[in-house]
């Protein structure tokens, strides 16, 4: 009876231990299908949250972003691939070949070209419960992920800003920050580990260098792996060694665009770092504004606070996360083991050591590096969202899981009140001039161009590079005015065989009127047309209109300074440039002359690609027959101009008694840069043979 009894019982443990694993694995289906569910709320919620900024904003772009644009276009257009972002030596193409992917299947448009980071963005939700979960169990992965998806103001902008690669960095460094904590959880990585962490973090340093942040943060973490699990001295130097190497190479590898194109251009990229003058200064600024922007309590561009008290209750949310964190790790102290955590505890042993190394390493660099004053604009710092989230996440997947929950509803509540407080602001549109800023909808400009038939204009930066794409550049344009930088040189190549007379000028009201009056003082005439938000000047008569201009061979120069290198400003060429070989000071002077008298009615000065070495205050004179001087420009007059002088070229009339020789007065002063000047060219009226035979044609 014992025997049948235990045979009994023996038989009823084992159908119940052939009934778990079928229990075990319906409950594990049950557990991923709510986790998928979970993860696709909070992606939806993601969604939700960038789509209505994006629509409140009119799918608008700025010209930096259009830039991306245009880069996606020329790639489908089959101008190659370009290495960097337009006009600079530094943040990857890697956006533009994303964004010329999803032209190519959706068409371009601005819509299209914002969703790009929009998708990057949102595929990190994910990402980040793959590392909360990794760092400290799934309770911290969704704490993660949900905070990611529901982040603050700043993010939310900067999810879908195509900007050159801001988001798919800090899509990079939470890859690799995932895969540092996986790869180190139980003893040294594997070489093969090593390999790719090199290689993701290789492609990080050619699509931006934010990468330098993540790299000094894994480099710790290999290094603490390596030397405390290695044994011997004599191992730890070896797998050092090896690992480095390894992990080196295709660092290389990985970042090879970069590589070559530096190779090939003197190491361009490295002329751009430098360290800061004012480190102090820039950490004081990290920790002001930079972090309270970042974290939701200012907004950009602001040093105020989002609410009175907002930076204050920023501080108590995360000093009750640090107490958290500080009470677990006295928990974890005792006589654990290396890499063994007590009883109910699944935290990564890097859990809090890697956020913390990266806040830290993000401090220090940002503050030594030239970049550190934009502390006010941290679009610097945005990689830091990861690892801030993932410090919040393990605190919180080391309390009851009620607290947990009312915890991730304060953050949730704090990021949501970054971007509501006040009533949901939208970002202003780029400032063209003084208070006056770009326009959100172009549809009546690019239709009064359309139907114009007007193919160059000439605008200010801001609004010329969005122009350009929106119309497919059917429209393209000449820097005028602030910020000067051309991104795409061909623009002014193509410009120089426009007529003048096929541009117009598109502008915003008050710098119409400042442009109006400096074209009027150059004896410029035009039409003015109101179009939407803008002026635009058209039908513009120039003063060099009529005259012909004298060969360089006929002209002769002579300076007050540097003048052995004179004749390079007369040589035909705006590749060469002559340069006062001193900062700007008074009483610099440069005098121009035909060798055979020719009477001389007007003169273009043209600073070419020297344009930060433009005179800062000019008098143009005219010398006569006689050798008596008049102005032709006043210095006045020239400050008037600052915004008509566009890529550099000024042009004036010279109308009057007989003008034999042009003098160049410097006036101004700048303690760094040079007087410098491309090409000078002086006109004088047609011949009545050239008038006859122009007639004749």
């Amino acid at each position: 009876m014992a025997r049948m009894a235990s045979n009994s019982v023996n038989e009823g443990e084992n159908a119940i231990c052939d009934a778990e694993p079928s229990m075990a694995g319906a409950t594990s289906r049950r557990d991923t299908i709510l986790l998928a569910l979970c993860i696709t709320l909070f992606v939806a919620l993601g969604f939700v949250l960038r789509w209505q900024l994006m629509a409140r904003m009119q799918f608008s772009i700025d010209s930096d972003e259009a830039i991306v644009g245009l880069m996606a276009n020329h790639i489908l257009e089959g101008k190659g691939l370009p290495v960097f972002y337009y006009g600079q030596h530094y943040m990857g193409s890697l956006e533009a070949i994303l964004v010329a992917g999803a032209f190519w299947i959706f068409g371009s448009s601005s819509l299209v070209l914002r969703s790009v980071p929009l998708a990057v963005s949102l595929s990190l939700i994910p990402v980040m419960y793959l590392l909360g979960r990794e760092a400290a169990g799934r309770r911290a992965g969704l704490v993660a992920a949900l905070l990611f998806a529901i982040p603050p103001a700043a993010l939310v902008e900067w999810s879908t800003k195509p900007r050159g690669g801001f988001i798919e960095i800090v899509w990079i460094s939470a890859i690799c920050l995932c895969c540092a904590l996986k790869w180190t959880r139980t003893g040294v990585p594997s070489l093969r580990h090593s390999c790719i962490m090199g290689s993701l973090l290789g492609v990080g340093w050619w699509v931006n260098n934010q990468i330098i942040f993540t790299i000094a943060t894994v480099g710790v973490i290999w290094a603490l792996t390596i030397g405390l699990r290695s044994g011997r001295f004599a191992q730890i130097v070896r797998n050092g060694f090896i690992h480095g190497l390894v992990g080196g190479v295709a660092f290389l590898i990985g970042g090879m665009p970069f590589w070559i194109h530096n190779f090939l251009s003197d190491f361009a990229s490295f002329k751009l770092f430098g360290p800061s003058a004012e480190p102090w200064a820039n950490a004081i600024g990290f920790f002001r504004n930079g972090l309270p922007i970042i974290v939701g309590a200012k907004r950009f561009w602001s040093t105020n606070e989002v609410w009175t008290g907002s930076v204050i209750v920023a501080a108590v949310l995360y000093g009750v996360v640090a107490l958290i964190l500080s009470v677990v790790r006295r928990q974890l102290r005792g006589d654990a083991k290396w890499g063994d955590l007590k009883e109910g505890v699944t935290e990564h042993p890097y859990a809090v050591l890697l956020p913390v190394l990266f806040i830290v390493a993000t401090a220090a660099i940002f503050s030594l590096s030239s970049f550190g004053w934009l502390s006010s604009a941290p679009r610097y710092l945005l990689p830091l969202y990861p690892v801030i989230f993932l410090l919040i996440s393990v605190a919180l997947s080391r309390v009851r899981p009620v607290y947990s929950v009312t915890g991730a509803v304060m953050f949730v509540a704090f990021h949501l009140a970054s971007s509501a407080a006040g009533g949901w602001p939208v970002p202003g549109e780029p400032f063209v001039y003084k208070e006056e800023r770009v326009a959100r909808d172009h549809r009546a400009l690019v239709d009064w161009l359309t139907e114009h038939k007007i193919a160059w204009v000439r605008t200010n930066y801001w609004i010329g590079y969005r122009l350009a794409f929106e119309t497919g550049e059917r429209v393209r344009f000449l820097v005028l005015g602030k910020p000067r930088e051309t991104r795409m040189p061909e623009y002014p190549r193509a410009a120089d065989e426009v007529p003048a007379d096929e541009f117009v000028y598109v502008l915003t009201p008050q710098l119409a009127n400042e442009v109006a009056e400096s074209m009027i003082n150059l004896g410029m005439t035009f039409e003015s047309t109101k179009v939407g938000s803008y002026i635009i000047l058209h039908d513009v008569h120039h003063p060099l209109s009529g005259l012909e201009r004298i060969d360089s061979a006929r002209i002769t120069a002579t300076a007050s300074v540097n003048p052995d290198s004179v004749g390079q400003a007369i040589d035909g060429s705006l590749e060469t440039r002559w340069g006062s070989a001193q900062p700007q000071s008074p009483g610099m002077t440069v005098q121009v002359a035909a060798l055979d008298g020719a009477i001389i009615s007007g003169v273009r000065i043209s600073l070419g690609a020297w344009w930060t070495d433009h005179p800062r205050e000019l008098l143009v004179e005219c010398e006569e027959v006689g050798g008596v001087k008049r102005t032709v420009l006043s210095p006045s007059n020239f400050r008037a101009l600052d915004y008509h002088l566009g890529w550099g070229d000024l042009e004036l009339a010279i109308q009057g008694s007989p003008c034999s020789a042009v003098v160049l007065r410097q006036l101004g002063v700048h303690p760094l840069f040079d007087w410098s000047i491309a090409e000078i060219q002086l006109f004088q009226k047609r011949s009545v043979g050239a008038e006859m035979g122009e007639l004749y044609q």
